[in-house]
C-alpha cells in the first residue's frame, strides 16, 4: 500500500498591466473562449480561480489608487486537501509575486491593502452560513430559477 498522498491544486492569475487577467490551472492556460476548458477544471480549481482572480483585482485596485505605472504581478492560489474527513481544504495559500521596480516593502503593502478588498477570501474568513436544500420537480422543463433564496435564521 502506498503512503498517503496529499492532494493539491494550484491556480495562477497573471496580470500584465491593464490587459485582462489570465488564469492557469496547474500550468494549463484557461480561456473563456474555449468550452472544453471547463471540462478540465475541478470544482476546487474553480474555487481557487475565484480566490486568485478576486485578489488579483483587489491588487489592481490598490495599484491604481497608488497611481503606480503598469505593474505586472501574479497571484498563486493553492489548496491542500485535509487528510481526514469531511472532504475539505485544510489550507489555502495565496502568494502575490510582483515584477519590475516594486520594492519588497511596497509589494507587502499592496498585498496588505488588497486583503480587505477581496470579497471571496474575506467570505471564507468570516465563515458564512451555508444553506443546503433539495426538492423535486414534477414536470420536465427548463431548470428551476428560484428568485427568492431561503432566508438565513440566526
Amino acid at each position: 500500500m502506498r503512503a498517503h498522498e496529499t492532494k493539491r491544486w494550484s491556480v495562477n492569475a497573471v496580470s500584465e498591466g491593464h490587459a485582462p487577467v489570465q488564469y492557469f490551472c496547474d500550468g494549463r492556460p484557461l480561456t473563456q473562449t474555449s468550452a472544453a476548458t471547463v471540462d478540465n477544471v475541478s470544482p476546487v480549481e474553480h474555487l481557487l480561480i475565484a480566490i486568485a482572480g478576486c485578489f488579483a483585482l483587489s491588487c489592481r485596485a490598490v495599484i491604481a489608487k497608488r497611481k503606480l505605472s503598469q505593474v505586472s504581478f501574479e497571484i498563486i492560489a493553492s489548496g491542500e486537501k485535509a487528510a481526514a474527513p469531511p472532504n475539505r481544504l485544510a489550507q489555502i495559500s495565496v502568494v502575490a509575486l510582483f515584477r519590475g521596480s516594486i520594492s519588497e516593502p511596497e509589494a507587502v503593502a499592496i498585498s496588505e491593502e488588497a486583503k480587505p478588498l477581496c470579497t471571496v477570501s474575506n467570505s471564507f474568513l468570516a465563515s458564512p452560513d451555508f444553506i443546503y436544500s433539495s426538492r423535486t420537480i414534477k414536470e420536465y422543463g427548463p431548470p428551476a430559477r428560484d428568485t427568492h433564496p431561503p432566508q438565513v435564521s440566526h
